[in-house]
């Protein structure tokens, strides 16, 4: 066999007769270069790369294992929002322009209508009007005032005034009826027009600040806000949440407090993944459980379903380890990373930045793959005290 060709690492050390396709990204006895058969015989097909794809990998291209990282979902995530179709500029000129022309059509409609309503409005004024002079006899009081002499014709005008007179209650009848008519046709004002465009303009804010808020992500758990409820469990209407100008929504359990729980009835299910933060402010009390609440099971607590993941003391409740070790003890400015995947019926609990320990539900305790759940916070009793949780992030993706 041709020396240079090992020399070159070209064929496989192991299997001489099998070229080298792939690097080996964990492998602790330095070889690294792999043939197709290593990878057939080791079955660890996620520890390899292909050197092919190396070479013909261009600028966005990711890897599905590459560089390390703790969770390859992060990579998985990160390919699919890269390679995801985005909308093109024409493409959103186009739908503009037909959203513009749709407007404009309903408006112009709008406006038809109201038209009419007007000429409506007019045509029943002037009926009334025809009415009024008919009543009143306008025409005949005309010609008596102008006679050359009123008095040559006083009788009459008396005759006609009390025929009148005599017809007072039907005359009163017949105005009212028409009195009525005409505010019934008058449907349009100024204050209408007023409601239509504030109504309008609305809508154009609503959506502009939808807009805005995609456009800051990291301010996406502020719409939890909307969501905020209290367990159905003692005094939890006594818990506070309080939005601040840092764009922080903080979780207050005042010492009053023996016992209680928050929810946000913000569905979660498995279509989805969710990345959620929370800092803690102090070092708390007794204990609390960060977890999820099933919508169907709302009359328990994370300390009975142990979906969640307990701090201030060592309990069962997320008690396994993934990688490094278990962690429960909490200190200010401690940020805790949360990922939700239902899916695969489970919650990660991370240390962020540096996801040194990762933390996750029992097998006993995994989530129901069809339910849909709530994100929710579990405070402890037997101690009175005070502690401040800061929920500062929350993402969501398609999974």
């Amino acid at each position: 066999m041709d020396s240079q060709k090992f020399k070159n690492n070209a064929y496989c050390k192991h299997h001489p007769e099998f070229k080298i396709k792939y690097i080996k990204i964990r492998d602790e006895s330095n070889e690294i270069l792999k043939c197709e058969e290593c990878a057939l015989e080791e079955d660890q097909i996620q520890d390899y790369i292909s050197i092919k794809s190396i070479k013909l990998s261009n600028h966005d291209h990711i890897f599905r294992n590459w560089p390390p990282v703790q969770d390859l979902t992060l990579l998985k995530n990160l390919k699919y929002v890269i390679h995801q179709e985005a909308y093109s500029i024409e493409q959103i000129e186009l739908q503009f322009t037909f959203y513009i022309k749709e407007v404009v059509q309903k408006i112009e409609q709008i406006k038809k209508c109201i038209i009419q309503s007007i000429i409506r409005q007019n045509q029943e004024k002037e009926d009334c009007i025809k009415m009024y002079n008919q009543l009143s006899g306008k025409q005949q009081l005309q010609q008596f005032v102008n006679s050359s002499n009123i008095f040559q014709n006083l009788s009459n005008l008396n005759e006609f005034i009390q025929d009148a007179i005599d017809q007072q209650y039907e005359n009163t009848n017949i105005l009212k009826q028409q009195l009525q008519k005409i505010k019934n046709s008058n449907k349009y004002s100024q204050q209408l027009f007023n409601t239509l465009r504030d109504s309008t303009f609305k809508l154009i804010d609503d959506f502009d600040f939808i807009i805005k808020q995609q456009d800051k992500e990291d301010s996406k758990h502020l719409q939890l806000l909307q969501y905020f409820r209290f367990c159905s469990y003692s005094q939890s209407n006594q818990i506070q949440l309080v939005s601040y100008d840092n764009n922080s929504l903080s979780i207050i359990k005042n010492n009053l407090i023996l016992y209680g729980g928050i929810y946000f009835e913000y569905g979660l299910n498995q279509s989805k993944t969710y990345t959620i933060r929370f800092k803690f402010n102090d070092t708390a009390g007794e204990y609390f459980i960060i977890g999820l609440l099933n919508s169907q099971e709302m009359l328990k607590t994370l300390n009975e379903t142990y979906q969640g993941k307990t701090f201030c003391k060592i309990s069962d409740a997320g008690a396994d380890v993934l990688q490094g070790e278990y962690f429960y003890k909490i200190f200010p400015e401690q940020i805790l990373e949360m990922r939700v995947n239902i899916k695969y019926q489970q919650i990660y609990f991370l240390d962020y930045p540096d996801y040194n320990n990762i933390n996750q539900l029992r097998d006993i305790d995994l989530l129901d793959q069809n339910g849909i759940y709530y994100l929710a916070i579990h405070f402890g009793a037997n101690e009175l005290y005070n502690t401040c949780i800061d929920l500062i992030y929350f993402q969501e993706n398609d999974n």
